[in-house]
């Protein structure tokens, strides 16, 4: 008798295990299959990954849909064009007729001006949105605000090609933020290359409820004036938030200065304020603890030696285009550092062995400055390099740099020396000599 209810056990046991393991999942729900297939109807998939997507199938089982295993309901659909790379126009209203939906991204496919519709706010459960440069245009509908329990919201329409460019991907605006204040529970938040420009300044407080914000991406959305007098409507946010991102706003005709309250925003591991016409002095950043500090394409000037100390942390940072006019600090203390652009300003003096320190750069922009004297010996000790404008160089001392693709030597005051058997020991994909003296 013992034997046979050991068996039992052990069957129950084993066709338990086979369920767990997705044997026993319960299909999805006609309705549910229904809505994703008029979804797929409207858009263009000429990778065919959508191909099994089939009537007669569960939908639980087609690539890029997570069900609940329990009852069978779409809890995800991720069709993010990393992947996926659709096109077409989005019927959005047949995705978000899907009542138990977690988990929404559509993010970098090609959909052409499809519009948010004001039904985003109906599945409740929403917590992760993601229409991220797609092509989305239009305005951005309130009721996005009902989605209370989202923690991320992605909506941006510029991708980044590097530092300097960005490629533009829709057109969404919106002429209030308001909807904003209800969803607290938002850790990042990217709205990059949104017309935000007719909220003004008051961007600041839309947000000051989002207290667990860690990431803000506010970048090319117009906003003028780009910073509020005073800090009390962002004093929520600033033992959390991480990531500044407010590049490309500002007005150049009326151009603004660095706000001395930043500085309380002790979590600060990031901040972009490149392209926004920002001008004066830059306030001492002594008491953050950076890994990224964009101040590209502005119009400061003063001192900025407290940037290149007492910073450990800081792998990233770019004063290019701007009007600094002293010399480097010769206790430059930046052992993380692996992009320093200080071109297009006024630096005067040498360059400095202290930069030659910073053995993990993998890009040097010095170019656009009034540099002077002999580029250090030690120069050559950075190997990892991969970018490098100098002013002038003795080109012999570039042999150890191997993994050197992009030299610019361009508008220098110095001559450029080598000898006519000197073989370099990198190749280039790009080089610029113009107005070099070039001596030999």
């Amino acid at each position: 008798m013992a034997v046979f209810f050991s068996l039992i056990t052990a069957t129950t046991l084993f066709a338990v295990l086979l369920c767990n393991l997705a044997e026993c999942a319960a299909e999805c729900k006609g309705s549910e299959r229904r809505s994703i297939l008029a979804f797929k109807a409207g858009v263009g998939d000429s990778k065919g990954r959508l191909q099994s997507w089939l009537e007669g199938t569960d939908c639980c089982r087609w690539p890029g849909i997570t069900c609940n295993k329990t009852i069978g309901v779409v809890t995800s659909v991720d069709l993010s064009g990393h992947r996926w790379r659709l096109s077409g126009t989005a019927n959005m209203a047949a995705l978000l007729s899907l009542s138990n939906l977690e988990h929404l991204d559509l993010s970098w496919n090609d959909f052409e001006s499809a519009v948010i519709v004001p039904k985003i706010g109906r599945p409740t459960n929403l917590a992760y949105l993601d229409l991220s440069n797609a092509g989305f245009s239009g305005k951005i509908p309130a009721e996005l605000g009902n989605l209370t329990r989202l923690t991320t919201l992605h909506l941006s329409n510029i991708y980044r090609l590097s530092v300097t460019d960005f490629e533009v991907r829709g057109s969404l605006q919106t002429d209030n933020v308001n909807w904003l204040r209800s969803l607290v529970a938002l850790e990042p938040l990217s709205l990059d290359g949104v017309d935000l420009s007719r909220i003004g300044k008051n961007w600041d407080s839309a947000v000051s409820n989002l207290r667990q914000l860690a990431h803000l991406s506010m970048a090319e959305c117009g906003l003028f004036p780009l910073f509020p007098a005073e800090s009390d409507s962002l004093r929520n946010l600033s033992a959390f938030l991480r990531d500044l991102d407010l590049s490309g706003n500002g007005n150049r005709d009326f151009p603004e200065q660095i706000p001395a309250w930043l500085q309380n925003f002790t979590a600060l591991q990031m901040l972009d304020l490149s392209g926004c016409g920002l001008s004066g002095n830059v306030f001492p950043f002594r008491n953050l603890s950076l890994r990224k500090l964009n101040l590209f394409s502005n119009n400061l000037s003063g001192d900025v030696s407290f940037v290149f100390c007492n910073q450990p942390l800081l792998s990233f940072l770019s004063l290019m285009e701007n009007n600094f006019g002293d010399t480097i600090p010769t206790n430059i203390s930046l052992p993380s550092l692996t992009y320093l652009d200080l071109s297009g300003n006024n630096f005067r003096g040498s360059v400095l062995e202290s930069i030659a320190r910073l053995v993990k750069l993998q890009h040097l922009g010095l170019g656009y400055n009034n540099f002077s004297g002999q580029i250090p010996v030690s120069l050559s000790k950075l190997s990892s390099l991969s970018f490098l404008d100098l002013g002038a160089v003795k080109l012999e001392l570039l042999e150890n740099l191997t993994g050197v693709q992009f030299l610019v030597l361009s508008n220098n005051k110095l001559t450029l020396n080598f000898s006519p058997a000197w073989n370099p020991s990198f190749q280039l994909q790009h080089l610029g000599l113009s107005g070099c003296n070039i001596g030999g």
